[in-house]
């Protein structure tokens, strides 16, 4: 048998330790970590413990496997690496803030798996050595997630702590998320969308429906062109398409939105995620509040507001 020890950094910290040894032991059954600790084979500080145990910082955990299992279950985390096209909005040691670029996916699907902005950030960090996918520690990911036709801020997160507190932020819905939009026709004032949404999950579209989920949107006109209207649009809920699909419903689909709303002149989709703030953090999440992330409107755009002028 090997005695394998594992120290806990920030990056693992308050992670539950089973969630923690999946990680670690990434090829290894389930049903074999969990039988680690039935027979009190994990102990931290030499002490056991239970599948529960919440992780801090330098804790020393040890577990024993045989050679085999070792080379087995213990493999370093794969990614393709990608240069990151997207431009950094913020950055410190615990988040980075991407301005996304429109035609890019946050996550990989059937049509690409290479080059996605989670891989773009990995590499990033990897050649920055603040990410060491050898390690099997926590793997930076994004707390929010926009669609790939859609720019504007995506958040990721270089530690578990700041991953569970800004996750549960946007949960509990005490963020300020605000988007840019502009719809078709003329809107004469601000106003509130309230309706139930749904997703058809066979083909993969939104739309409103008695039976779904509460969704509330929020619209403030900023510019008005006649034929179309430039809007700042806030979330009170999040739900897929929300904006879309809410805009579609009041006869003033986004411009750009040929699965939601009309067929026009325009291929750019005109949904930005121009800033999100956080106002109820704490512990170390906590000196983020009220630091308004923002992401300027890319160039595409820009362009057809000056064009519609």
């Amino acid at each position: 048998m090997e005695k394998l020890i594992f120290t806990v950094t920030e990056i693992d910290a308050n992670n539950r330790i089973d969630k923690y040894l999946k990680k670690q032991l990434s090829n290894a059954p389930l049903s074999f970590i969990y039988r680690l600790f039935r027979l009190k084979d994990v102990r931290v500080n030499h002490k056991k413990v239970d599948v529960d145990y919440i992780l801090n910082i330098d804790d020393e955990i040890t577990i024993f496997l045989t050679t085999d299992q070792k080379n087995e279950f213990i493999t370093e985390y794969k990614f393709v690496k990608v240069p990151l096209t997207s431009s950094i909005i913020y950055e410190d040691e615990n988040i980075l803030v991407i301005n996304k670029k429109r035609a890019i996916l946050v996550h990989p699907d059937i049509h690409e798996q290479n080059n996605t902005l989670n891989n773009q950030v990995l590499t990033y960090l990897y050649e920055k050595q603040e990410f060491d996918p050898k390690s099997r520690a926590y793997v930076p990911s994004p707390i929010n997630r926009i669609d790939k036709n859609t720019s504007g801020v995506v958040i990721f997160a270089k530690k578990q702590e700041i991953h569970q507190k800004l996750s549960k932020a946007l949960h509990d819905n005490t963020v300020i998320r605000e988007y840019m939009a502009l719809a078709h026709g003329d809107l004469k004032e601000d106003g509130e969308i309230v309706s139930n949404l749904v997703k058809d999950e066979k083909r993969g579209l939104v739309h409103v429906e008695e039976s779904g989920k509460k969704s509330i949107t929020q619209y403030e006109v900023i510019q008005r062109f006649g034929k179309y209207t430039l809007l700042k649009v806030t979330l009170k809920t999040g739900r897929s398409n929300q904006i879309r699909v809410h805009l579609s419903s009041i006869n003033h689909p986004l411009v750009g939105d040929h699965k939601y709303g009309r067929e026009d002149q325009f291929k750019t989709l005109c949904l930005h995620h121009s800033r999100i703030t956080f106002n109820r953090l704490s512990g170390i999440a906590e000196y983020l509040n009220h630091k308004d992330l923002k992401a300027p409107l890319p160039k595409d755009f820009e362009d057809i507001i000056h064009n519609i002028e």
